[in-house]
C-alpha cells in the first residue's frame, strides 16, 4: 500500500527526490520479483539503491542515482502514467498493482483490496482526482482499517476502549503492566483556583501535576485528580477482563516491589498481589505455579464438534486484466457511412433491416414488411 500511494505522489510531483528514494527502497529491498522470489533483502547501506544516509538530517542521493532510478522504474513509471491518465481512482491502483506485480503477494492483497475499495467510495464522493486521493491518504486513510469476516481464522486486534460492550471466545491481552499512576511528561494539566495573593486574581491557574502539589494549596485537586486516575485504570481493566466468553490469557512483565511509598502500583503488581492472595483458599488451590510464575485457573479443552463450513471467501490470487487496450470509446466509428458496392451506407443499410424485423411478428408478415420497407 505505501508502495502504491509513494507512485501515486511521484506520479503528482515527478521531481520529488525524496519520494523517488523512498520508491526506490521499497522496490529494491521488498518487491523487486527476483528478490521477492530469494526472500533477500538489500541493505541499503550497500549502495545499490544509490542512497547514502548519513544522518536523520543529513542525506544525499549518491551520483549516478538518477540514471539507476530510471533503469529500475524508469519504464513502469513510463506505462503507469499512460494507464491512469483517464482512469478512475480505483482503476489507478489496480493498473500500479498489476504494472508492478503486486497482486502476486498474497499477505499483501487483504490491505490492496481495503485501498481499492475506498478508492471506488472516493470517486463518487470526491472528483476522481489522484491529489484528492492522495489528500485522502494523509488525512485519514492511512489509519483505515481492514475489516476481516469473523469466520476467518484470525486474531482481531483492537483496544480496551473499542471492545466495549463486545464479547469474544478468547481474549489475549499482552503486556499487561498498565501504570496507575502518571509521572513526568505524562501528568495532566490542572486547573485550579488559588486563594492565595497574588495567584488569586486569576479566576484559574494551569499547573503541572506533581508531587509538589501535594504539599501546596492545591493539594485537594491534586488527589481528586489521582484518586479518579486510579479508578479509571481499575474500570479500563475491568472492561477488558469481562471482554472473554471462554478464555481470558494475559501476559504480565514480572511484578518487582517497589521502595517508594505513595505511588499507585501498576495492574501487573496489584494483579500478582491479588493472585497470591487467591491461592489460600478453594477453588485456587494449586492454581499458582511460582517456578514459571504462571497462575492457571480452569482449562481449554479441544472442540470435536463438527466444523461449521466456511462462507468467507479468503483471496488468494487476485485477477486483473486490463481492457484499456482491447475496448476504447469513440465518438465516431471508423467506415460508419461508407457506401457499400450496392450503394448503400452501412448506417442506412442497419436502419433498414431494423425497420423490416420491427414489422415482422409471424412467418407470413416478412413480405408485406420487406415490401413496404422499398
Amino acid at each position: 500500500v505505501l508502495f502504491i500511494i509513494e507512485t501515486i505522489e511521484l506520479i503528482i510531483d515527478p521531481d520529488n527526490e525524496i519520494t523517488q528514494a523512498s520508491l526506490l527502497q521499497l522496490w529494491q529491498n521488498w518487491l523487486k520479483p527476483e528478490l521477492r522470489k530469494l526472500n533477500v533483502k538489500i541493505d541499503s547501506r550497500d549502495g545499490q539503491n544509490r542512497i547514502d544516509f548519513t544522518g536523520s538530517e543529513n542525506w544525499h542521493l549518491q551520483n549516478g542515482f538518477k540514471e539507476f532510478f530510471d533503469a529500475e522504474l524508469g519504464e513502469k513509471l513510463k506505462r503507469v502514467k499512460e494507464k491512469v491518465l483517464l482512469a478512475s481512482l480505483d482503476e489507478s491502483i489496480m493498473q500500479i498493482c498489476a504494472l508492478f506485480g503486486l497482486f502476486k503477494i498474497e499477505s499483501e492483497l487483504p490491505f490492496i483490496q481495503t485501498l481499492i475499495d475506498k478508492a471506488g467510495e472516493l470517486k463518487t464522493s470526491l472528483s476522481n482526482d489522484l491529489s484528492n486521493l492522495l489528500f485522502w491518504w494523509n488525512e485519514k486513510g492511512y489509519k483505515a482499517s481492514v475489516n476481516v469476516n469473523e469466520e476467518v481464522n484470525s486474531i482481531r486486534l483492537l483496544t480496551v476502549h473499542k471492545s466495549k460492550g463486545l464479547e469474544f471466545k478468547a481474549v489475549l491481552l499482552p503486556y499487561l503492566n498498565w501504570e496507575t499512576n502518571w509521572s513526568g511528561t505524562n501528568a495532566p494539566i490542572l486547573w485550579c483556583k488559588a486563594t492565595s495573593a497574588p495567584f488569586n486574581k486569576f479566576p484559574m491557574l494551569p499547573v503541572q501535576a506533581g508531587t509538589a502539589m501535594s504539599e501546596s494549596e492545591f493539594k485537594e485537586v491534586y488527589f481528586q485528580e489521582k484518586v479518579n486516575n486510579y479508578i479509571d485504570t481499575l474500570n479500563l481493566v475491568y472492561v477488558a477482563f469481562t471482554r472473554a466468553k471462554s478464555a481470558l490469557i494475559m501476559n504480565c512483565p514480572e511484578a518487582k516491589e517497589s521502595k517508594t511509598t505513595g505511588t499507585g502500583k501498576a495492574i501487573n503488581y496489584l494483579l500478582f498481589k491479588a493472585l497470591k492472595n487467591q491461592v489460600s483458599s478453594k477453588p485456587f488451590t494449586n492454581c499458582f505455579k511460582e517456578e514459571n510464575l504462571v497462575f492457571e485457573y480452569g482449562t481449554v479443552t479441544q472442540s470435536h464438534k463438527k466444523e461449521k463450513e466456511l462462507n468467507a471467501v479468503v483471496i488468494k490470487n487476485y485477477q486483473f486484466k486490463d481492457f484499456s487496450e482491447k475496448i476504447k470509446l469513440r465518438l465516431s466509428g471508423e467506415d460508419f457511412l461508407t457506401v457499400d458496392e450496392n450503394q448503400h451506407s452501412v448506417k442506412n443499410l442497419g436502419k433498414l433491416i431494423h425497420e423490416i424485423l420491427s414489422e415482422v411478428e409471424t412467418e407470413e408478415d416478412i413480405e408485406n414488411a420487406c415490401i413496404k420497407a422499398f
